[in-house]
């Protein structure tokens, strides 16, 4: 018996992770990023700010959302 309101197709598990990506694509959105978490370092500036990509390196099949390098911090945020 076939659940109401399927047609067979599969769904997009993966939109959350492309919209997450898509926002923090660039070195500007990634700097505007670090400051909302990180308030205190009130001098950073996108020189400062290294895109990273991590791809499946820290889990099996999973890919790491947004990685920067900012100064001697390494951050990384995935979206689960």
């Amino acid at each position: 018996m076939e659940k109401a309101g399927t047609s067979g197709t599969k769904p997009n598990r993966k939109y959350k992770d492309s919209v997450f990506t898509t926002l923090f694509g660039s070195k500007e959105s990634l700097l505007e990023l670090y400051k909302v978490l990180h308030p205190e370092d009130t001098e950073v500036k996108l020189e400062d700010i290294e895109k990273i990509a991590l791809e499946n390196v820290l889990l099996i099949r999973r890919y790491n959302d947004a990685a920067m390098g900012v100064r001697d911090k390494l951050v990384i945020l995935a979206e689960q």
